[in-house]
């Protein structure tokens, strides 16, 4: 049943490709990696309990709501029409100069977020010592879980900052075909404030964001783009792994290292999908502690409103003999809260939601392209836990972060065009307008 639903997606994937025009298509990126988490799955059925088969038809009615939600969207604007997005209004050395001012700040924040590993780390700096990550990762946890804030935690922003500025950077390049010296370099200094949390999908949603926002600003993507950005993920992740001990160990051999940390990738790939088909089954031995408005209250409670909410980690649920896991996909978010109705059409909202963002992003709208960019790990990583709703505060900020790039978006387009596949409007290889 699992490589039936695999071949089942890649199909649905191929569908979407045809209608989108994009790999980076929302309801084609999610086709795709459902797909690879079937095949993952079915490569590693003798380690991992089963899934039932109501699950995994789940599964797949979840990706085509996210595809009727794509293609609805589409059929909608090929109705009324679609506006195409018009240059932003700051020039392009304006635009530079932000930039610029962006990378200044995250390089002289560093001391700053040095102070703030050294507060996580229980005062102490050992950055090549896996127990030192440990312990920086268990307390921004607790702290997470506690909504605290110190003026040490507002550090927390540049580590965003880097990212969003990186991104812009290299959206800044790519338009102008030439990658320049400062743009690497915020790139690597990125790179390492990712890696300062503690958390490998910080890492993985810098190199998808990159890949994403490179093809999005060049008018296309290629097979070599995406070959590097895969390369990137894995080194990204293999570097955490062995850095912070979660697979991988500092005076362990390569080979050992290669076993431990490719365990532990097929681990966090397929463990949350098992994890779930568990708590789906017996909703009363799993506490669903996620909710899409968590983020809100989290938010609320730091500004005062007292809001009691459970620990973001769910308890921990065996997925084959001796491995367990506490991450349940993106359906632990809207199955508990919502039943399986209300989450099929919450997944209908969201691919119609990111399919018109994306739409924007390919048609030229800087703003629209950054934030995309920063939502498309969120899709690959819905076989992982939920990146939405349970990160809005992200977004909001990835929001801000360009209207202070890029300006106030002009009120009106300059032109309108149907987006009908094959049309100008609607088309991913329509080299997008330079801001």
């Amino acid at each position: 049943m699992t490589s039936a639903l695999a071949v089942a997606l890649l199909l649905l994937a191929l569908g979407n490709s045809w209608v989108g025009r994009s790999l980076l298509y929302p309801p084609t990126l999610f086709s795709v990696a459902w797909a690879g988490y079937m095949l993952a799955l079915s490569s590693y059925q003798e380690t991992y309990f089963p899934i039932a088969d109501d699950t995994l038809l789940l599964f797949f009615a979840g990706a085509l709501a996210v595809s009727l939600g794509g293609a609805v969207e589409l059929l909608l604007e090929s109705v009324v029409g679609s506006r195409r997005a018009p240059p932003a209004e700051r020039r392009p050395q304006t635009v530079g100069r932000m930039i610029d001012l962006g990378i200044v700040v995250v390089v002289l924040a560093l001391p700053l977020r040095m102070a703030r590993l050294r507060q996580l780390g229980g005062g102490s700096l050992n950055l090549l010592a896996p127990e030192f990550w440990v312990h920086v990762r268990q307390a921004a946890i607790a702290e997470s879980d506690a909504s605290a804030v110190s003026w040490l935690s507002l550090s927390d922003n540049v580590v965003l900052l880097a990212l969003f500025v990186a991104l812009a950077a290299v959206a800044h390049d790519v338009g102008r075909r030439r990658i320049r010296l400062r743009t690497l370099g915020i790139v690597l200094l990125a790179l390492l404030y990712q890696v300062s949390t503690a958390s490998r999908a910080s890492g993985i949603t810098l190199v998808c964001g990159l890949i994403g926002i490179a093809a999005l600003s060049r008018g296309r993507w290629t097979l070599r783009s995406v070959a590097y950005g895969a390369v990137a993920a894995i080194a990204v992740f293999s570097f955490a792994a062995v850095l912070m001990g979660k697979g991988g160990r500092m005076d362990a051999s390569v080979l050992d290292n290669v076993r431990g940390v490719t365990s532990a990738g097929v681990l966090y790939a397929v463990g949350p999908i098992v994890a779930f088909d568990r708590a789906f089954a017996d909703p009363a031995s799993v506490p669903g502690v996620w909710s899409i408005t968590y983020s809100v209250a989290q938010v609320a409670n730091k500004l005062g409103a007292g809001i009691a909410l459970p620990s973001i980690h769910a308890v921990f649920t065996p997925v084959g003999p001796g491995l367990w896991m506490n991450a349940y996909t993106i359906y632990f978010a809207y199955v508990p809260d919502l039943g399986v109705t209300g989450a099929l059409v919450l997944l209908f909202v969201l691919g119609a939601g990111l399919s018109w963002l994306f739409r924007r992003a390919a048609a030229g709208s800087p703003h629209a392209r950054l934030l995309y960019a920063t939502m498309i790990a969120g899709i690959v990583m819905s076989g992982f836990a939920e990146y939405f709703f349970m990160t809005l505060s992200f977004y909001v900020k990835a929001a801000l972060c360009s209207l202070a790039i890029y300006g106030l978006p002009p009120l009106a387009a300059s032109t309108f065009a149907s987006s009908r596949p094959g049309s100008r409007a609607g088309s991913f290889t329509d080299r997008p307008r330079r801001e």
